[in-house]
């Protein structure tokens, strides 16, 4: 798939939606915060309280998969390469141990965090061609309305 300035337009609209529900969470955090003290509205915390809390929670995979779509976008050889990262991001802790020791131990949670991105982008490469895909840079200001719609309505 080749990208086109629209994939990079939709890519920057993805990113000031999410930068907009950063903005977005603290102002209804402190709205409703404002009403129960201020304005003496009686009505329940809680709901608005769990409806931040998902939103930011969905707000963070957000983030992290626009970051990684942007990624994609930079392969060259697509799966090839994401095969041989994945190989020598599985070794590379193995050398840092025997070079350091013990200390080498700490490696391995970077390793793991490093990992598990690496699969995530083979998962955004393998359903690159997928018709309706969630998860594409096409769609992906569709996802995040739905999702927020869905957590609001819910």
């Amino acid at each position: 798939m080749i990208y086109t300035g629209a994939s990079i337009r939709e890519l920057q609209l993805a990113r000031g939606l999410i930068t907009l529900r950063w903005t977005s969470i603290p102002l209804l955090f402190g709205f409703s915060l404002f009403c129960l003290d201020f304005l003496n509205l009686s009505f329940k915390f809680e709901p608005i309280y769990l409806l931040c809390c998902a939103l930011a929670i969905f707000n963070v995979y957000f983030t992290v998969h626009v970051s990684l779509l942007s990624r994609q976008m930079a392969l060259n050889s697509g799966m090839s390469t994401l095969k041989r990262g994945l190989v020598r991001i599985a070794f590379e802790p193995m050398s840092i141990i025997r070079k350091k020791g013990v200390l080498g131990i700490i490696a391995i949670p970077k390793t793991v965090i490093k990992l598990i991105v690496c699969m995530y982008l083979m998962l955004l490469e393998a359903m690159k061609d997928v018709p309706f895909n969630p998860f594409s840079i096409k769609n992906i200001i569709k996802t995040q309305i739905v999702v927020d719609l869905a957590i609001i309505l819910l």
